[in-house]
């Protein structure tokens, strides 16, 4: 906000009635709000529906908020700097500012006091073509207005460009993060209310590449999280004595554990961390599961029995310590079966981190998991969409089908603020660059889509219908610490990724990640936003 300025949310699809809207000044969303959904919601300059005279605003929009990577300048992904001349021979009470994207159909919409002639608009969408209109506002209540005129100019912001931390430009060179790490990486942070030695420090759950410990493992930062990226760079690591391990002996439960997410649970949800993860079990199939831990928010514990492990056969069997829990099932089992799935596997869930660091059970709630190819469905990668509600999770369909994200892998959705997320996901129908005869999965170029809640159905959460079309996908640049691109082949092997906001500030976002070159096993490397 600058200075005194009076910022409304505006619900419009037309400069007149941009004009009548009001807000009660202060009280309502900042720069950014997301308002007007579909393909009218633009506001158009020079649509005359009770828009009083015009003035000459020479208006102007740019990207701004530059940094220079590898002799390049590049500029914010999330901001716009509008500019305009003020008219000279009318009252005017406030501006009115109002930006329409295109892909989505959103608007942002803001008011800033009479006396600026800029402004900066925030919290946008990362490659995004936006089409700004200015008004004049003669009253409060934006009732008398004069219109800029001319032609409505337009600008895109940036696309988001991560940069690996180490040095030079080849992976034997990256930060290792966590030092012992392989694959399915997924991390939180922790807030003021687990505790002083562990506010501000970032948990992970992973897979180590000591063979002798396969299964999730465990590491914590050394150090609080600030903005600095070496903050979030070293982890004290629990092999062997913390987390879930794969079982000794095959049985009718877990076989082999695969990807992971801790989610901390909130005060009224028992304030610990909910371990969810894959895991084949001895039918061959493979389910989404979940575990709570013992030792509240410290997260290392999740046997109810005597060991702080999770190894044996007794362990996980039904009355055993780490006995495990379906969240999403498959076709023809007892408990929490899903029609048309025969597998349920990689998966992230999506809360309002934004607003808590813990999640509170809150329905509405979504998981995005890959699922098998229903050829009956799609011919295609899938992955399908799950809502919580009344403390289970519920698979979205249509007409028998699983809702699904089509040609993508390992999705992470990341909140924005509000009822807003992005998801990053990899295009895996697109297999440029991946080294020929490597086992090694390649995930190809990363993508990201947004979602609104707003959008469609009930606005407090965020159905599949509110995601925009992956037509509209956006694409994600990575940097090599010396600030060369990497090529798609480099890209494409990044796997088993999550983003996440150590302070808790979007300024400061970091990606962990799984990262090879096609031939080498992977390991664990981060990356950082450098443009925000």
């Amino acid at each position: 906000m600058i200075g005194s300025g009076k910022f409304f949310r505006f619900t419009v699809v037309s400069v007149g009635a941009l004009a009548c809207s009001s807000g009660s000044n202060g009280s309502s969303p900042g720069p950014g709000s997301d308002a007007g959904t579909g393909a009218d919601a633009g506001v158009d300059a020079g649509v005359d529906a009770g828009v009083g005279a015009s003035w000459a605003a020479n208006i102007t929009v740019s990207k701004t908020g530059g940094t220079t990577i590898d002799g390049g300048a590049i500029y914010s992904s999330t901001k716009l700097l509008v500019t305009w001349t003020s008219p000279t021979d009318a009252s005017i009470d406030h501006m009115a500012i109002a930006a329409s994207e295109t892909i989505g159909g959103t608007v942002v919409a803001v008011s800033v006091d009479a006396g600026l002639t800029s402004h900066t608009l925030t919290d946008l969408k990362a490659a995004t073509s936006y089409l700004v209109t200015v008004l004049a506002c003669q009253n409060a209540g934006c009732t008398s207005t004069l219109a800029a005129t001319g032609s409505a100019p337009d600008a895109s912001t940036e696309a988001e460009y991560w940069q690996l931390q180490g040095a030079g430009e080849t992976l034997d060179a990256a930060t290792r993060v966590p030092a012992d790490g392989n694959v399915k990486f997924h991390a939180f942070r922790y807030g003021a209310d687990a505790g002083a030695s562990l506010a501000g420090k970032v948990q992970m759950y992973y897979e180590t590449n000591n063979f002798t410990y396969k299964g999730i493992a465990v590491a914590t930062t050394t150090s609080v999280a600030t903005s600095s990226p070496s903050s979030v760079a070293s982890f004290t690591v629990r092999t062997g004595d913390a987390g879930l391990l794969n079982p000794d002996a095959g049985g009718s439960a877990i076989v082999e554990l695969n990807a992971c997410q801790g989610v901390p649970l909130s005060g009224t949800m028992g304030a610990k961390v909910r371990l969810l993860f894959e895991a084949r079990a001895a039918d061959g199939k493979t389910r989404i599961y979940y575990v709570d831990s013992q030792d509240g928010y410290t997260g290392l514990d999740f046997n109810a029995g005597s060991s702080g492990v999770c190894r044996t056969l007794g362990d996980y069997s039904a009355d055993g310590g780490c006995a495990p829990i379906v969240a999403i099932g498959v076709e023809g089992d007892a408990v929490s079966a899903n029609a048309n799935i025969s597998n349920a596997r990689q998966f992230k869930v999506g809360y309002p981190l934004q607003d808590d660091w813990a999640w509170n059970g809150a329905d509405g709630t979504f998981m995005v998991f890959t699922l098998n190819t229903v050829t009956t469905c799609a011919t295609e990668n899938m992955y399908g969409y799950a809502v919580w509600t009344s403390n289970a999770w519920q698979v979205q369909y249509d007409g028998g089908c699983p809702k699904a994200f089509l040609s993508a892998q390992a999705p992470m959705p990341v909140h924005l603020g509000g009822v807003r997320y992005k998801m990053y996901y990899g295009k895996n129908n697109d297999q440029t660059g991946k080294v020929q005869g490597s086992p090694l999965p390649f995930p190809g170029p990363k993508k990201m889509i947004y979602a609104n809640g707003a959008k469609t159905g009930d606005v407090t959460r965020v159905d599949f219908e509110d995601w925009e079309a992956q037509s509209g996908a956006r694409d994600i640049h990575f940097l090599w610490p010396s600030g060369k691109k990497l090529t798609d082949g480099e890209e494409g092997y990044l796997d088993d990724f999550v983003v996440l906001t150590p302070t808790g500030d979007m300024t400061n976002q970091v990606w962990y990640g799984a990262a090879t070159e096609g031939t080498q096993p992977p390991f664990g490397i981060m990356a950082v936003l450098v443009n925000p």
